[in-house]
C-alpha cells in the first residue's frame, strides 16, 4: 500500500476520532434544559436555541412529571437579578435566580430560587443556593450537520480499512 493512501486513511481516522473525543467542539443546534423542583417533586424539560443570560419559557415543555402542568419557567443569571412570571416577581437576589410556575392538579406553585451569579451561561448542572430546591441541567444537542460529517468520516475510514484488507 502506498504511503499516500496510508496518510489519507490516517488523516480520516484522526479527524473521526477527534470528533468523537472532543464532542464539545461541535456546534450545538440547541440546548436541552432539564429542571427538577425538589420542593414539590416535579420535573420537566424544554429546548432553547441559545444559552441566554435571562429568559422565560411558556410552552414546549416535555417530560413533565405525570399529573403536573408547567405554565412557565424564568431565569436570570446576573447578580442582583429579579425573576418574574406574568408580572409577579421577586428580587433582587444576591446572585442569579429562577422561578417555576407549576400546577399539580390541585394547587399552583410559583416558587423562587436563588442561584450563584453567572449560572445558566454554559452547559452543566446548576443547583439553587438551597440544595433541596431547584436543579437545572443544561446539555448541548449537536446540530444534524455535525452528526452527518462525523458519520461520513467514519464511513470513509471503514471503506479505507476494507480496501486495505482486500489488497
Amino acid at each position: 500500500m502506498s504511503s499516500k493512501k496510508i496518510s489519507r486513511i490516517g488523516t480520516l481516522l484522526f479527524l473521526s476520532l477527534s470528533a468523537i473525543a472532543f464532542p464539545s467542539l461541535a456546534n450545538a443546534g440547541s440546548y436541552l434544559y432539564t429542571v427538577t423542583d425538589n420542593t414539590i417533586n416535579a420535573s420537566f424539560s424544554f429546548y432553547e436555541t441559545t444559552l441566554d443570560s435571562t429568559g422565560t419559557v411558556t410552552s414546549g415543555f416535555s417530560n413533565v412529571t405525570p399529573g403536573d402542568t408547567v405554565n412557565a419557567f424564568n431565569w436570570n443569571s446576573p447578580a442582583g437579578s429579579f425573576c418574574a412570571i406574568g408580572g409577579i416577581g421577586s428580587g433582587p437576589f444576591p446572585g442569579g435566580c429562577a422561578v417555576d410556575d407549576i400546577y399539580d392538579g390541585t394547587n399552583t406553585h410559583m416558587t423562587y430560587f436563588g442561584f450563584t451569579a453567572g449560572s445558566f451561561l454554559k452547559t452543566g448542572t446548576y443547583t439553587s443556593n438551597d440544595p433541596a430546591g431547584l436543579t437545572v441541567n443544561i446539555q448541548a444537542i449537536p446540530e444534524p450537520s455535525v452528526l452527518a460529517v462525523l458519520g461520513s468520516g467514519l464511513f470513509f475510514v471503514a471503506g479505507g480499512l476494507w480496501r486495505k484488507r482486500q489488497s
